[in-house]
């Protein structure tokens, strides 16, 4: 339950936060109300024009950072997830304990069952053989997502659906898997 609660509770969270978003609360005339008095704010002489192309870069920007953020809490979430390998043995320690389940770090040379590698290169480097892979789930996952939320805008009357916004989720998805792979290569040179 703790680790529920540490790693999928924010991407649930965050999940929900989107949904809302792409209700009308978050819709362009909703956004307009904060945009234009900001702007009106900054500078009073700025045309309706500028005003319109200024909330659309926003809003466009929105959809990347929403969707960078969703990238980075399923990379954490599934990577927490999968990390843990379950170790049953029984535990000496404990009287009466039969199993204990814990995780396991496999040293440099040591083998998964049956002279399969582990998922620490020869460096000491953990997730470099998997790191592709968790890098393809997330971003496809995202993709998913993001098509499921613009199908959802279909049925809000004051929003709209578009494939351009899915494409810019979509990219968005990857700039925040991008960041997650360069955080994790700048761990492992560390390490060594």
């Amino acid at each position: 339950m703790r680790s529920f609660l540490k790693y999928w509770l924010p991407v649930l969270i965050w999940l929900s936060f989107i949904f809302i978003g792409s209700t009308d609360l978050m819709s362009a005339e909703q956004t307009s109300r904060i945009i234009l008095p900001l702007l009106r704010w900054l500078k009073p002489d700025v045309s309706m024009e500028t005003i319109a192309q200024v909330q659309f870069v926003v809003r466009k920007c929105a959809h990347v950072a929403e969707y960078a953020i969703l990238a980075t809490l399923l990379w954490r979430a599934l990577r927490r997830e999968t990390s843990l390998k379950p170790k049953m043995s029984p535990d000496t320690a404990e009287p009466g304990s039969s199993f204990k389940s814990s995780a396991v770090i496999y040293p440099k040379s040591q083998t998964e069952g049956a002279g399969r590698p582990s998922l620490v290169d020869s460096t000491g480097c953990p997730w470099v053989r998997s790191r592709p892979i968790l890098f393809i789930v997330v971003w496809l996952v995202c993709a998913v997502l993001a098509a499921s939320d613009e199908f959802h805008q279909s049925f809000v009357p004051s929003r709209t659906a578009t494939l351009g916004d899915v494409l810019i989720d979509i990219c968005g998805a990857f700039v925040g898997v991008a960041i997650c792979w360069a955080f994790a290569t700048r761990r492992c040179k560390e390490k060594i």
